[in-house]
């Protein structure tokens, strides 16, 4: 993302004791680092936020604080810790007029919590609590992005493709023209899913591509690595297989593992399915091998 990446150079260009001596400025900086790619030192960075909060008892910077590190947490697929950040986070700012904002977040991430934990229609429920708020304070940009998780929870968790594909249009005629790059790119991504298993691929091919535009344009590494992941999906279910290797092997180029692990295992996994069906046992054995002793480990 251009902003993004924008504020990550303004953070750059501090003093480094500034930065070390201002807590929001760490939380703010871990964020970005996130949302960036290198979640390793994101979370790093939010975890020394989080302690020097605590320490001042600044409850605000607090709650703050453990929202961005949500994010963090999902990357790393640890979703029970991103729950218990949530939960603290609204627990902070109940009640709380001044903490509106980052209590209407802490609604956002413990639905996407609840998500990735298969509880969907929780995640609905909370999701749906954050998008009326964000929509009544006429918070676009946010409502935005909260109807494309709700759109992927019902596509996903919850089977209902009607509802998904109607939540996703309706993001996509509101955001059109306000929509970042990284969100036009996220929420191609989800519809092309979607047309993948509605059997609509020539449109699931045309979403993915046009998604992989903004993307590229948006330096949001994440996204690219999921709609390349997309493509090989679809083109595996299609039998063109050679198709599916290149979009794998671009997605493996620029994934980086540490920081995305949900991704990862899933991408060598993808990879195996494609030389098991090319007859290529050994590497398919290979690839399984290595993907169950790293889950093993991350468990």
């Amino acid at each position: 993302n251009g902003r993004l990446l924008t504020l990550k150079g303004w953070l750059d260009n501090l003093p480094e004791s500034l930065r070390q001596s201002e807590p929001g400025l760490l939380s703010l900086e871990g964020l970005v680092t996130c949302m960036l790619g290198n979640v390793t030192k994101g979370l790093f960075l939010l975890n020394q936020a989080e302690s020097s909060f605590r320490a001042s008892k600044d409850t605000n910077g607090l709650a703050r604080a453990l929202v961005r590190r949500t994010t963090a947490h999902q990357y790393k697929g640890d979703y029970s810790a991103s729950l218990a950040d949530a939960e603290e986070a609204l627990e902070l700012t109940d009640g709380q007029k001044n903490n509106s904002d980052i209590n209407m977040d802490a609604l956002r991430a413990k639905g996407l919590a609840l998500y990735y934990l298969g509880q969907g229609s929780q995640a609905v429920e909370w999701l749906q609590k954050a998008l009326e708020s964000y929509t009544k304070l006429g918070k676009t940009a946010n409502s935005l992005v909260v109807l494309m998780e709700l759109g992927m929870v019902y596509e996903q968790a919850i089977g209902n493709f009607e509802a998904a594909q109607n939540v996703y249009e309706k993001a996509l005629s509101i955001g059109k023209e306000t929509g970042s790059l990284a969100w036009r790119a996220n929420l191609l991504n989800n519809l092309g899913v979607l047309y993948h298993l509605q059997a609509e691929y020539e449109k699931a091919i045309q979403t993915f591509e046009a998604g992989l535009d903004f993307a590229q344009k948006s330096g949001y590494i994440r996204v690219e690595v999921a709609l390349l992941i997309g493509l090989g999906d679809l083109y595996t279910d299609l039998g063109e297989l050679v198709a599916a290797r290149q979009s794998y092997q671009q997605a493996r180029e620029i994934i980086q593992p540490d920081n995305d692990k949900l991704l990862y295992h899933y991408l060598v996994l993808a990879e195996a399915r494609v030389a098991r069906s090319q007859k290529e046992y050994s590497q398919a054995h290979q690839l399984l091998t290595s993907a169950q002793a790293q889950i093993q480990e991350d468990s």
